[in-house]
């Protein structure tokens, strides 16, 4: 078993943990974000408008997390995962950050200026469609993402 990154709802964490309430489930996960644990991401919409009330993504924030809780747990975790945590969270501490799925998926929609720019991670030989309404998206490969990160000006 391996582990991906789907967007999740409250409900589904709650369910999965044996807690009571996704209310709990809300409270631990935002305990984790004022840690720096984890970074939750909401859907954004093509008219600007984030959407708090769907399912969103959670990224571990530090790489290391995944290494401990795969070996915790005994549960796999995809190399191609633990990239596109490590993007979105860098991408976060510079731009307002979300994600974005209708039929298609961008991994990570970071506002810059008054635009949506796109960032979808591919780890390998993979079809993607662009989404109409995103007028840039950079498609990071293996082979890009090293340049990307060390080219790109975070201040």
């Amino acid at each position: 078993m391996s582990v991906r990154l789907v967007p999740v709802s409250w409900l589904e964490i709650a369910k999965g943990c044996s807690m009571s309430s996704p209310h709990t489930a809300q409270s631990y996960v935002e305990r984790l974000q004022d840690l720096l644990a984890v970074k939750v991401f909401h859907l954004l919409s093509p008219n600007f408008r984030v959407m708090y009330r769907k399912n969103k993504k959670i990224h571990l924030t530090d790489p290391f997390f995944y290494q401990v809780f795969s070996s915790y747990t005994g549960v796999e975790i995809l190399e191609e995962t633990v990239v596109e945590s490590t993007v979105a969270c860098h991408l976060s501490r510079v731009f307002e950050s979300y994600f974005w799925r209708n039929g298609t998926e961008v991994d990570i929609v970071s506002m810059v200026g008054k635009e949506q720019v796109g960032f979808e991670i591919k780890w390998g030989p993979k079809s993607w469609r662009k989404p109409r309404h995103l007028k840039r998206v950079f498609v990071l490969t293996k082979e890009i993402l090293p340049l990307f990160l060390s080219s790109a000006l975070w201040s």
